[in-house]
């Protein structure tokens, strides 16, 4: 295994990794405040529609920061594409390299349309967000130094993505034969610069990922169904109830003054005494 294999492994199985531990510490997070948020839809089906139509076209960033919709919109959308494309190229690749044919899209025109489209759109958001960010005084108060990482981080990456689609691997058939080579253990000829900094700019952001807010791709999961669309109601005796009597028990640590808390009284003690 050549290091840029190994380079791209490592950094797949981080991403891995770090958003199962991520949503396993979700899921182990103290039960949510009982506020109901409405409007709650109705069943299932009402639910995948809501989730679908925020997916598809940004529902709420086009109701409260109409400024920031279309660059967020090409941003996604840039993100969706190459994640898809991405992970045809990686099924291929596994297929090839275990010696199972595969047809279909690769080395094809229609292929390499698909990634310049995400390039496109991915290049175009980032950079306006990244824009934004910066030029707008609102924004930029509520914006940390993490913010302006992530965007630039992943405009370097659409922009080195672009040069080894002009310059090296325009129909992704070398990407293909790199993972069907990583996949089967075998060489490879020296591999094009231009591809090369894009899979090392690719593999670490993969790896940093998870620790950062960019993993709302799942975490809306959580937020939405276990938060916003969570109307169990507390019955006397359950044990919803008897976790709510737990963590209300628990000691606050809260520095802030209006809060009185002085590490030894309760969430209890506190919502049901006198504040300063």
């Amino acid at each position: 295994m050549t290091a840029l294999a190994l380079a791209v492994g490592i950094g797949l199985a981080a991403f891995a990794a770090g958003c199962v531990l991520k949503a396993f510490r979700y899921v182990r997070m103290p039960s949510h405040l009982r506020w109901e948020l409405y409007p709650i839809p109705e069943g299932r089906l009402g639910q995948a529609r809501t989730v679908a139509e925020e997916i598809l076209t940004l529902r709420m960033v086009r109701e409260r920061n109409r400024g920031l919709w279309l660059p967020s919109l090409l941003f996604h959308y840039g993100l969706y594409l190459l994640f898809a494309l991405g992970l045809t190229l990686l099924v291929s690749g596994a297929m090839a390299g275990l010696g199972v044919r595969a047809t279909g899209l690769q080395g094809s025109a229609a292929l390499s349309i698909w990634g310049a489209l995400g390039i496109a759109c991915g290049s175009v958001g980032a950079a306006g967000l990244l824009l934004r960010r910066g030029f707008d005084p609102g924004i930029r108060a509520s914006s940390t130094p993490g913010d302006f990482l992530n965007l630039a981080w992943l405009l370097a990456l659409f922009g080195v993505s672009g040069g080894a689609w002009l310059f090296a691997d325009r129909d992704y058939g070398f990407a293909v034969t790199f993972l069907a080579a990583t996949f089967g253990g075998r060489g490879i000829q020296p591999a094009p610069g231009w591809f090369v900094a894009e899979a090392l700019l690719l593999a670490g952001f993969l790896a940093y990922l998870p620790a950062t807010h960019m993993t709302h791709f799942f975490g809306k999961w959580f937020t939405w169904h276990a938060v916003r669309w969570d109307e169990r109601p507390v019955v006397a005796g359950g044990a919803l109830e008897s976790e709510l009597q737990r963590l209300l028990g628990r000691p606050v640590r809260w520095s802030a003054a209006h809060v009185g808390a002085d590490g030894k009284k309760s969430w209890g003690e506190i919502a049901t005494g006198d504040r300063p």
